[in-house]
């Protein structure tokens, strides 16, 4: 698993390569730890894990559903920071996930970090493909 990081010297940067490194290596207690308590996190789509999310406790229950859906095979690839402004940058990342009951996820998205104080304060996700996310979460 190779992960594409681009150079910078940026905090909100740092903070999303911390935090997204952190989400590949099932690091749990650096993720939250990257959070504010009331994170704003907006996942796209019509599926059941769509829609705001707006706590720490209810963006990590949603991933211990992505998690459980999933069937433990959901893995972020890889990612790069694309582009920062001030406290924002902009990150694409790649999901795969093949579970042993057939469902398929290969999918880019684009997530969009505001990051103040080393925390992340708001999340707003984008996905390249909504169907196949739908279908993938339903």
């Amino acid at each position: 698993m190779q992960t594409q990081i681009s150079k910078t010297n940026s905090s909100a940067s740092a903070v999303a390569i911390k935090f997204l490194s952190a989400v590949q290596q099932r690091d749990r207690e650096t993720v939250i730890s990257l959070f504010h308590p009331d994170v704003q996190w907006s996942q796209p789509g019509n599926n059941r894990l769509s829609g705001p999310k707006n706590s720490v406790t209810e963006v990590m229950q949603m991933g211990t559903d992505m998690a459980t859906i999933a069937e433990q095979t959901l893995v972020l690839s890889h990612f790069d920071i694309l582009a920062e402004n001030d406290k924002s940058v902009v990150c694409l990342l790649h999901w795969v996930a093949d579970t042993p009951a057939g469902k398929k996820l290969d999918v880019d998205n684009i997530d969009i970090y505001e990051v103040v104080d080393g925390q992340i304060v708001r999340s707003l996700v984008f996905t390249a493909d909504q169907a196949q996310e739908d279908e993938f979460w339903a």
